[in-house]
Order: C-alpha cells, then sequence, then structure tokens
C-alpha cells in the first residue's frame, strides 16, 4: 500500500524551525537511515529489491542516530545535541549543550532507549524516550572502544575495549564497576541477546558467546573455520538465530544461536566488512543490515533483510536534491 510521508529538509537546530523546506517522500518507505557520508538523515524508499536511497531529509549534521522504528533520532549539530520525534511532523528537543561528536551508537530493539560513546563524554544513556525521558551516564572507559552495544532493558552495555596487544569485553551497568566477559581475543562484531554475548573473534576465526551463569561467565565456542567462520566481521542474533558474516568466504553463516548447528548459508557477490543494523523493513518488523561501509555519499548500500534471508542492493540518488517525486 502506498503512503506518502512529510519531513523537513533542512534542521535547524536553534530556537526557530520556520524557515526549514519540507521534503515529500511519495511511495513505500522501507526505513530511516543516517548517512554519514552525506551528513544527513535519508529514506530508503522502495522495497527490497526495488529500492533506493532517497535525498537528505534532515541535513548537514555532525553526527546522527536513528531508532530501529525510525521514530526517533538523536542529532547534533553544531555542539547541540537534540531528541528527534521522526512521526508525523518533525519535534525537536535540545538535550545537551557543547556535546562532543560520538563514536557510537546503539538502541534497543524496541526503539525506547539510545546510548552513546565518545572518548571525551563516555557513555551516556537516554530511556523512556516515548514518555518522561530519563538519563543516566555508564561511566568513562580508559580505553578507546570499538564496538557497544546496549541491552535490552536499558540499564547496561556491553562493549570491546582496544588494547595494545588484544581486545576486551566489559559489560557496564549503572552502579556497578565494569565486568570483564573475556579478554585475549582480536574482536571486530559483538551481538546479544538474553543477557547472552556473542563474540566474533577475527584472529582465530572463531565465534564464542559469554554467558552469565548466577554470577560466573562461561565462555563456550560457538563455531569455527569447520564450518566456514572465515573473517567474522558481523553478528546478528534473528530469534533463535545467529547470523555470522564472514569475510573471507563472501557469505552469512546462519547458526542456531544457543548449540552452534548449521542452519543455513546465504552466498554474497562481494566481501561484507560489517553487519549494522540500519532500521525496519517496511512492514515494521523485518530488521534491515547494512553489510558493508560507503566511502562516499554516491554509493549504494548492501542491506540484508534478515526475516526473510536476502541481500538487496539499494543505490543511491542524489543526497542533496530535497524532493523525490513518484
Amino acid at each position: 500500500m502506498k503512503r506518502t510521508i512529510t519531513y523537513l529538509s533542512a534542521l535547524l537546530l536553534t530556537a526557530s524551525l520556520a524557515s526549514a523546506q519540507e521534503s515529500r517522500l511519495d511511495g513505500p518507505v522501507s526505513g530511516l537511515v543516517y548517512d554519514e557520508q552525506a551528513h544527513a538523515i535519508r529514506a530508503i524508499v522502495g522495497v527490497p529489491g526495488a529500492a533506493y536511497l532517497g535525498a537528505s531529509l534532515l541535513a548537514d549534521l555532525d553526527f546522527a542516530t536513528v531508532s530501529p522504528n525510525g521514530r526517533f533520532a538523536l542529532a547534533l549539530k553544531a555542539g547541540k545535541l537534540s531528541l528527534l520525534r521522526l512521526s508525523g511532523e518533525l519535534q525537536t528537543e535540545a538535550i545537551a549543550d557543547n556535546y562532543p561528536t560520538p563514536a557510537l551508537s546503539s538502541w534497543t530493539a524496541d526503539s525506547d532507549a539510545v546510548a552513546l560513546y565518545g572518548a571525551e563524554a563516555g557513555i551516556a544513556l537516554w530511556r523512556s524516550l516515548g514518555a518522561s525521558r530519563e538519563a543516566a551516564h555508564l561511566g568513562n572507559p580508559q580505553a578507546r572502544l570499538s564496538t557497544m552495544i546496549l541491552e535490552d532493558g536499558a540499564r547496561s552495555v556491553v562493549y570491546v575495549a582496544d588494547g595494545e596487544a588484544s581486545d576486551s569485553v566489559f559489560r557496564a551497568a549503572e552502579g556497578a564497576e565494569p565486568a570483564l566477559l573475556l579478554n585475549g581475543l582480536d574482536i571486530p562484531a559483538l551481538a546479544t541477546a538474553n543477557r547472552a554475548v556473542y563474540i566474533a573473534d577475527k584472529g582465530n576465526h572463531t565465534v564464542s558467546v559469554a554467558r552469565d551463569n548466577g554470577g560466573a561467565v562461561e565462555i563456550a565456542q560457538l563455531a569455527n573455520e569447520a564450518l566456514g567462520v572465515n573473517d567474522p566481521v558481523g553478528l546478528a542474533v534473528i530469534g533463535d538465530a545467529l547470523l555470522v558474516a564472514s569475510g573471507a568466504n563472501h557469505e552469512l553463516i546462519r547458526l542456531n544461536a544457543s548449540t552452534g548447528e548449521l542452519l543455513g548459508r546465504v552466498a554474497l557477490e562481494f566481501a561484507p566488512d560489517r553487519m549494522v543494523r540500519l532500521t525496519m523493513g517496511a512492514d515494521g518488523v523485518s530488521p534491515l543490515f547494512s553489510l558493508k561501509g560507503r566511502e562516499t555519499a554516491a554509493d549504494p548500500l548492501e542491506v540484508l533483510d534478515a526475516a526473510r534471508g536476502a541481500v538487496f542492493f539499494v543505490p543511491a540518488a542524489d543526497a542533496v536534491s530535497v524532493a523525490v517525486e513518484e
């Protein structure tokens, strides 16, 4: 079914939004994403297999992150961090001034909470975005973080701290010191579900799981090169399955998240270098993931529709145009 969505195409994080122009999108919208190369929030217009990355809806941003359901975003412009409500008419609420540019962000699956990390600001958390917003701070890790995941419940994050020789995985919660889960590995990606932490080890070509058993952390290896794991660069838990993006093999491997049993494979025509959740699909249920980085705003997206197990190519339209007509 066709739907029409209207947004503002230029964001002025000041007292007045009166001079901003409107951008109109006609057609099904699969989701909203932040385009780091274009410094803009853009829509994936169309349905999987026949979609394109549309014009800039909110432009000239220093940083932004969009919730999985596309209803919220955090946007940074000239040091002002604002919460955007994107359902219907755009609403903005300033939540911090002189905020340094974050390096990482993570949302809960229900889009009700978001965490930001930066070397200067540490780990900041906002939850209950749809109601009475709450803020929390989860500390300032001494090491640089390369990956961070906000766990369901929005009370803790799991992160990878980069070391000189190897990486370490920690869980940080409110009012507690960070707890070490695992160290001594080369870790490009994490995934979490039900307090289990899935860990990709690029150096040893393995995927392991760390489970909290009454305060004691138990580590078990789920998959290795014998199952085709070679250069694991991304992980995602979808239902009872764990998806592994294997860079050297140009494929996605689907495993049972509990046992590691091989459930299937998806061959790719390119080498994936990530598995980053973008948004929910047009049905509002199926998560979409980016599988490959982009160098310019004109480069396409390689998108995984995780529910269908299908990968589709999303070309990019002109990022600076303000309208997309049918």
